[in-house]
């Protein structure tokens, strides 16, 4: 028996059900009306691939950033290492990167600046006593040219002692005003690379932020063909469980309503598609299938029409995806604005997915009957295989021990370790990959990040102190600029010099015309939390207001910190959310039922935190990602269960919708793994991860509840 608020809801439901099948024309002219208006937006969706996207202009260390692109030339930076592994580079091919370098800043008009040894120069005086500053390499005019001749302050930076690499930084321009990718241009950048990976004849490797973003691009042009990838593998898995293509097609065209409405509104309201948002196409492939493997498990089921499986369905499916819609709407009230994005747009889509299902179908239907047979019996697989399944039985003891087992294993989550690491985005045969490994091992640095003086003069007992960090393997800084530039002169002759220097074009990368100077430190590690440790270090250091340390890194690091921290503590909110929501649906009368309920619901998604601690894996934005997808589904197939059943006893409900649960939950974990053909080297573990937490979770909320309930008629246990 229902309780008066749930025979509210439930009526309120039918009623949209029925406005739907009875007047289909006018639905639709609305929906789709919203779907057209929406797709108007998809124009306007943009992919943060910058940094200061990412990361906004409120937070203190994205403030900084932006203070620090405003005083130096601190654009998107191209790292360029040509080495000759046999032997010193020589005047020929120094002449001939030269003569590259200078075409390039010609013909690309994005590029702001190329620094490397061979803009190197050293003071020279006349025999009048008249100063200068030749550079020091003229590859092209001096057949004698080497990088012997550049200074051992350069080492470990542009140059080797042992002098058969260079290391070369190409400057890109911010675009204006931002376009698809917002301020920065990785078709410039692609094609800037290929360029002189083409004409360059000696080995090279690249870095950078520029190349980051270069193959980002690709990496997301690879997901998007995972994404057809995935609707084509969900259309088979259909065909093979209903016997009709028609299943497949009908569920593709619910996914692309539901998914052009969510990113053209994102489009429309100028929210860009970034780490965590882009995630949301699968979280609603997987939120739609479940709706759409019960509505068509139904329909085999019972035979007849369509709407005489829809309508026992309205209600649970309604709460699946409230529950969903809430757990992720509880992220809208952190400060962090990418949070507050990704959890207004999958709470929306999470109900828009179930408006799709339940009322947009359900008028095309109505108004053409003749395809709204989704199955086909006598050509639909497994039929026999399901049944066999979830007549499996487990002992009230082992399930019992199941959940007893999961509880003390619980403490080891304190054991997740919040990291990540740029480099450990990309597999390691990546050019990037191993570019960074190649910087790693020649230089013994991996990243850049700057401390700056905005007042002026720098304090040398600050840069001494954060020469000694454990994490930095090196400092550029205008003492030793000066020193090399000035070489052996000394007295007077020094200080015309400096003061000319520092008046000069040739400091604007230490010492901004606007007087703020900074010294730039060269990071042995670009992990999360080594880079927070060296902040709070230099937070520590500056205290006196007098310095600050920033650049992409450092603002990045600060942003994922948060995201990561917020999205993991919301993990246990969620789950307290879903536990208020299954009370609520048991109700007083059925509230023997309360503890079996959460107690299966929630052993799948806290076993796979457990392995998560236990096996050590880095809990990173794609992690996270897997966590927030299982605790989305947390409670569904409880729901299910609960509402389908009949009487007081669960097993009822457990007979009527188990086959449609584990259909659904194999087929969404098959689907998954095509994660595995996936660019970056996150998202491979993410389709491992959830098709198991899938699996786990399902014999949680079948086996497990199957086996902490008794029937009535059943003895007690002894």
């Amino acid at each position: 028996m229902k309780s008066r608020p749930l025979r509210l809801i439930d009526h309120a439901l039918r009623r949209l059900f029925h406005v739907a099948v009875t007047r289909p024309k006018s639905v639709l002219a609305i929906l789709v009306a919203v779907f057209v208006t929406a797709s108007l937006g998809l124009d306007g969706l943009r992919i943060s691939l910058n940094t200061q996207d990412l990361v906004g202009t409120q937070d203190p260390a994205a403030v900084n950033l932006m203070q620090l692109r405003e005083l130096f030339p601190e654009r998107s930076k191209l790292y360029l290492l040509v080495s000759s592994p046999n032997a010193p580079i020589g005047a020929g091919d120094l002449c001939q990167v030269q003569t590259e370098f200078e075409r390039v800043a010609e013909t690309y008009f994005p590029i702001e600046g190329i620094f490397s040894p061979l803009d190197l120069r050293q003071a020279r005086f006349t025999d009048d006593h008249r100063l200068f500053y030749p550079k020091l390499l003229k590859p092209c005019n001096d057949p004698q040219a080497s990088l012997a001749r550049v200074s051992s302050h350069w080492n470990g930076l542009f140059v080797t002692p042992a002098r058969n690499d260079m290391l070369s930084e190409i400057a890109f321009m911010d675009v204006a005003p931002p376009g698809k990718f917002g301020s920065v241009d990785p078709v410039a950048m692609a094609s800037v690379m290929d360029d002189l990976e083409e004409r360059i004849p000696l080995a090279k490797a690249w870095s950078g932020t520029a190349a980051f973003y270069r193959y980002s691009k690709e990496g997301i042009d690879r997901a998007q063909a995972l994404n057809l990838g995935i609707l084509v593998l969900i259309a088979f898995g259909l065909r093979a469980l209903f016997g009709t293509w028609r299943s497949g097609a009908f569920f593709i065209l619910t996914l692309v309503f539901t998914n052009v409405i969510v990113h053209g509104a994102m489009g429309a309201r100028g929210d860009a598609l970034n780490p965590l948002t882009i995630s949301i196409f699968l979280m609603l492939a997987v939120a739609s299938l479940e709706d759409f493997v019960y509505l068509g498990y139904a329909q085999l089921r019972q035979g007849g029409s369509i709407f005489s499986a829809i309508r026992p369905l309205l209600l649970p499916s309604f709460f699946t995806s409230f529950t969903t819609s809430l757990g992720f709407g509880s992220l809208m009230i952190s400060d962090v604005e990418t949070i507050r994005v990704f959890g207004f747009w999958t709470c929306l889509g999470s109900m828009i997915e179930w408006l799709a299902t339940f009322v947009f179908l359900p008028s095309i239907f109505a108004l053409w009957p003749k395809f709204s047979n989704l199955v086909d019996p006598s050509r639909a697989m497994f039929r026999s295989f399901t049944p066999k399944l979830l007549s499996q039985s487990m002992p009230r003891w082992g399930a019992r021990l199941a959940v007893l087992a999961i509880v003390p294993a619980s403490f080891v989550l304190s054991d997740v370790r919040l990291s990540f690491s740029v480099g450990d985005l990309f597999p390691s045969s990546h050019p990037l990959h191993r570019a960074n490994e190649t910087f790693k091992a020649t230089r013994g640095w991996e990243a850049e990040v700057s401390l700056v003086f905005p007042k002026g003069k720098a304090s040398e007992s600050k840069i001494e102190a954060l020469r000694n960090y454990s994490l930095i393997a090196k400092i550029e800084d205008m003492p030793g600029f000066l020193d090399d530039v000035a070489g052996e002169a000394t007295g007077l002759d020094r200080e015309l010099i400096e003061r000319e220097v520092l008046n000069s074009s040739f400091a604007d990368r230490l010492s901004s015309p606007q007087g703020p100077t900074r010294a730039i430190a060269y990071l042995r590690s670009t992990d999360v939390n080594d880079v927070v440790a060296l902040q709070r270090f230099a937070d520590d250091l500056c205290k006196d207001g007098s310095c600050y340390l920033t650049g992409d890194l450092i603002a990045y690091a600060d942003f994922t910190r948060r995201v990561l921290t917020t999205l993991y503590e919301s993990l246990f909110v969620s789950f307290g959310l879903v536990a208020a929501v299954l009370v609520f649906l048991a109700g007083w009368k059925r509230r023997r039922l309360i503890i079996p309920l959460i107690a299966a619901s929630f052993w799948g998604p806290l076993l796979i935190l457990i392995a998560i601690a236990v096996l050590h894996i880095q809990v990173d934005m794609v992690t996270v990602i897997v966590i927030s997808t299982l605790v989305g589904l947390t409670g569904d197939n409880a729901i299910l269960f609960l509402l389908s059943s009949r009487t007081d006893d669960l097993r009822d409900g457990i007979e009527r919708r188990g086959q449609g649960s584990i259909q659904c939950n194999f087929l969404m974990a098959f689907s998954c793994l095509i994660l595995l053909f996936s660019y970056f080297q996150p998202p491979r573990l993410l389709g491992v991860l959830l098709a198991a937490g899938l699996i786990a979770s399902l014999f949680g909320d079948v086996w497990i509840l199957k086996g902490l309930l008794r029937a009535k008629s059943e003895p007690k246990d002894g």
